[in-house]
């Protein structure tokens, strides 16, 4: 078994099973292409997700013995979900398939319909008697193949091909290999570094120098003459050398360094005494701008919680219907207590058996989830918090008929 990327740079894998008469060229845009629409069924639905499918599109070549499938783009066909999150198609869902191939088929340019592909949520990995049937109908020909995507919610996802043996698909693909561009490019995940080593060293004549202030000094004063240079006694500059960081202590020390300074603004400096009584009718304006802010805030409180909230604010539209063997649980996504709360709980109660379903902000706004049920009883009770501490909640009950 073999799996290698080709091209420059490498934008195809090969997918190829030694002693197998058939091989796959699967381009990497085919990959980026199908990987969102994957991941976003795979987190539609708590628990285990959606799944989606399509139509593999490119053209097949003969080399000998040999048969090569180039997949070089792809249609995805969409599924109502009428039968829960599996994708199983409905008679209207089987239209759309047909018009898409027949499209496709009668399009210039020599691609066309070479195969199925479908994201696989269900246990295992093999096909199920829905993609044999569908692809006995829609891709007969022993060079058509099936791609089985499962997608991981902490890794990447994980394919593989089915092709026609003996009449027959396999019930075990021959080579699973990653579904990701970044794992088939041969690039590999991306290894993090420890901390100290993030920042590539910098060669020595690019390395950072961090210059200090540049201290400022005093002019020094104008010599006379070489000969009068004894007889001037000048003290060295206050700030000659010195940081800037220290200026603000040498100055509040000068006036100890130097008592015989005089401080012409010390004259008029205003005894301690007179703020004393300045206090006084400060402490009263205060208190009184507390009292009218206090009495304001009051009214406008008194007004609020007087005002009681619409009654629409409190309805969530909890309802539950029957949909085949499953139960699709819905509610009201534009309800105003859901558009602005950042999760909810769903508590489902079922034989005396209890389970809850955390939903985030998105699952939120998907409006509903599919319920597989077993029992003949299921009490469902939504609760969403559109603020830190409060709530809103409905509860509402099946019951088999």
């Amino acid at each position: 078994m073999s799996a290698y990327t080709q091209g420059t740079p490498a934008d195809v894998f090969v997918w190829e099973v030694p002693g197998k008469s058939i091989a796959v060229h699967l381009s990497l845009d085919v990959v980026d292409q199908i990987l969102p629409d994957v991941l976003r069924g795979f987190a539609a639905v708590p628990k285990r997700g959606a799944e989606v499918g399509g139509i593999l599109l490119g053209n097949v070549e003969k080399d000998g013995d040999r048969t090569i499938v180039h997949i070089e783009d792809c249609e995805m066909v969409q599924c109502e979900y009428k039968h829960g999150p599996s994708y199983l198609l409905s008679e209207e869902d089987l239209d759309a398939f047909d018009e898409t191939c027949a499209k496709w088929e009668s399009a210039p340019g020599g691609i066309g319909p070479v195969g199925f592909y479908r994201s696989h949520t269900r246990e295992g990995m093999k096909p199920e008697p829905d993609d044999v049937d569908l692809c006995a109908n829609y891709f007969p020909d022993p060079s058509n193949i099936l791609l089985l995507i499962k997608p991981h919610a902490t890794k990447p996802g994980t394919a593989g091909f089915f092709f026609y043996e003996n009449g027959r698909f396999q019930d075990k693909t021959y080579l699973e290999f990653p579904f990701r561009r970044r794992e088939l490019s041969g690039q590999g995940p991306e290894v993090r570094r420890p901390l100290g080593e993030r920042s590539p060293e910098r060669p020595a004549a690019e390395s950072v120098v961090r210059r200090m202030p540049t201290p400022m000094r005093a002019p020094e004063p104008k010599r006379q003459a070489p000969e009068l240079e004894e007889q001037i006694e000048e003290p060295p500059p206050r700030y000659q050398e010195q940081p800037l960081r220290t200026r603000a202590t040498e100055q509040i020390q000068e006036p100890l360094l130097h008592p015989v300074r005089e401080q012409p603004y010390a004259q008029i400096a205003l005894p301690r005494q007179r703020f004393r009584w300045i206090w006084i009718p400060l402490s009263f304006i205060f208190l009184l701008m507390g009292v009218v802010l206090g009495f304001q805030s009051a009214l406008s409180w008194g007004g609020r919680v007087g005002a009681s909230p619409a009654p629409e604010t409190f309805v969530l539209g909890l309802r539950v219907q029957k949909v085949e063997d499953n139960l699709s649980v819905q509610w009201d996504r534009n309800a105003p207590a859901v558009k602005i709360s950042q999760k909810g709980i769903l508590a489902i109660d079922e034989g005396g058996a209890h389970k809850s379903v955390e939903l985030d902000t998105p699952q939120l706004q998907t409006g509903g989830i599919i319920y597989r049920v077993s029992g003949d009883n299921v009490k469902f009770r939504l609760e969403v918090f559109p603020r830190e501490r409060s709530s809103v909640a409905e509860t509402t009950t099946w019951h088999k008929e």
